[in-house]
Formats: C-alpha cells, structure tokens, sequence
C-alpha cells in the first residue's frame, strides 16, 4: 500500500462503502481527491454491486495510490462501514457515501481541529443538503442550500478510538445505522467538538435507500427506543443534553 506521507501529518483513512453506485461515485472520490491533506487513503468498500461499480474504481485507483478497493458479499451499509474500519491504517477516522461530495479543504481543517482539542475524540460540521441527480461540483453543490447541524458521519471526523470505546456500526439498523452510532456517542459522555464551517455535501436524490422516508423513520424510530432503553438502564433521567444535540435545535 502506498499513501502520500509529508511532514508527519496523521494519516487519515477515509471509508466509501457502496452499491450500485457507478452514477456518483467517481465524483465522490474525485472530491477527497481534491483535499489538501496529503497524508490520506480512501478505502471504497464494495456492498456486492451489480453494475461496473467496481470497474470504475479499479480504473481510478490505477492512476492513485491512495485509492483502495474492497470487496465483500451484499451485506449492508453498516457491514461496508466495519470492514473498512477493520482495514483503515489511519488514527484519524472519516466517512463519506459515494453519492455525497466532500468540501474543499474539510479533511485537513478538521485534522486541526482536533490538533487544536486533544481532548475531542471526534470533529463535527455543517452540513449541505443538495437535491441532484445530476453529476455537479463540490462548489455548485455548497452553493445550491443553507448549513446545517445534522447526525451525518460525512459531517465528522473521527479518532479511531472512538470505536473501541463504544463499538462499530449496528449492522441491525438497516438505514439509520450512522444515526444509532451518533446516539451512542453521544450518549457516551467523551468529548466532542463542533466547528461552524461546512463539512459534508450530502445529495438527496430517488435512488437512495433513505429515499423511503417510512423505511428510513422506522428505523430511526429503532434506534431512538434503543437509546432510551440504554438511558433508562443507566439511570440517565430527562432528554439528552449534549452540546452536539442543543446545537441541533432550533
């Protein structure tokens, strides 16, 4: 494996898991391309894809070391997301789905940030909100809605021992398994530490899974009774306060 190291920078692995998805996906990795964070390898976790997905990405990463394809049997997004955390190289931990585009210059100033809070075990952003099913910019995609503070791990940047401490995605949680992780962090009590600047392009578009909004409810409604669950057995009474969840309300 080769990734492009220079003066010391931790290396940050970023992990795409996908399906199908040979519409978005070069524009995706094309915008972690883009970063400015040298030291950086993007691990795109193939969900067992029936298009030419993979042939896309072989062909990228042929001209990019920093590319790395994975391959595992249809197994769910979550199940993409672990094997890629099993295979990460990097102490710095990022995520972003291969219709969802990255801003220019998220990854390095989040690396700050945590640089900055050595006490935060995790970075969260704004995040846009763009409807497309058109292939367009990072730029035009910033450009097309307002930021928002929303529980999408595109939006984060992680330190690997998050996972240890609470555990990886819940392969259970079908299409809220990002929102159910999210609730355990929180949860949790460790440190966060939030920045105003955006750091995620998150596309809505018909051919997502999450496009079934009663699907997508009910299992976010799963995880919620989950959390609550978890809450009461601990003994935590009243909402969850939290300063990434009051700095979600309105």
């Amino acid at each position: 494996m080769s990734v492009t190291k220079s003066r010391n920078l931790p290396l940050v692995s970023v992990i795409m898991p996908t399906w199908n998805g040979r519409t978005f996906i070069a524009s995706a990795i094309s915008s972690l391309q883009d970063q400015d964070h040298e030291a950086l390898e993007i691990l795109v976790v193939d969900d067992g894809s029936t298009d030419d997905t993979r042939a896309i990405v072989r062909g990228i990463a042929a001209t990019d070391a920093r590319i790395i394809l994975i391959e595992q049997r249809r197994g769910g997004i979550a199940a993409a997301r672990n094997l890629g955390l099993a295979r990460a190289s990097g102490d710095l931990i990022g995520f972003l789905d291969h219709d969802d585009l990255c801003p220019g210059g998220k990854i390095a100033r989040q690396v700050r940030r945590l640089s900055d809070k050595p006490e935060a075990v995790a970075v969260f952003g704004r995040t846009i909100l763009f409807g497309s099913s058109a292939i367009i910019s990072a730029e035009e995609a910033a450009a097309a809605g307002k930021p928002v503070l929303t529980m999408v791990l595109a939006s984060a940047l992680f330190r690997r021992r998050v996972f240890d401490a609470i555990g990886q995605l819940d392969p259970q949680f079908k299409l809220a398994d990002d929102f159910d992780f999210i609730l355990r962090l929180v949860e949790s009590g460790l440190t966060l530490t939030l920045e105003e600047d955006v750091a995620a392009l998150h596309r809505r578009h018909e051919r997502q899974a999450t496009h079934d909004f009663s699907a997508t409810r009910s299992d976010m409604m799963r995880a919620l009774s989950a959390s609550l669950k978890r809450r009461r057995a601990a003994g935590m009474v009243g909402p969850l306060r939290h300063p990434l969840v009051e700095a979600g309300r309105p």
